[in-house]
């Protein structure tokens, strides 16, 4: 499984930051069924910012299948609006707090 990471040095802001860059299946990260990597270019310079696991249509419908299960036991109509409501908050917070990142 492959890491980005990238330490920011600018005057604005300096740190680092690392994620995962396999595919999110299932609610965990895994590398694509055919074991490549495909590479992510800066559009600018059109040089090399780093490899993603590249998926197929096995890993799709392995994605599929693990969503629909999802929505089926968990996220669907098995939980309520105000559960649903109450995630969707969250994930907008989180996505606010860390939108600078």
């Amino acid at each position: 499984m492959s890491i980005f990471s990238y330490k920011f040095s600018g005057e604005v802001w300096q740190g680092e930051t690392a994620f995962n860059t396999g595919l999110f299946i299932d609610g965990k990260f895994c590398d694509g069924s055919n074991d490549t990597m495909m590479d992510v270019l800066n559009p600018t310079t059109g040089k090399l910012i780093t490899k993603i696991a590249q998926g197929t249509a096995s890993d799709v419908d392995v994605a599929v299948k693990a969503a629909r299960k999802a929505f089926e036991t968990t996220w669907g109509l098995n939980a309520s609006g105000s559960e649903r409501a109450a995630l969707l908050r969250k994930l907008a917070e989180l996505m606010d707090l860390h939108k600078g990142n």
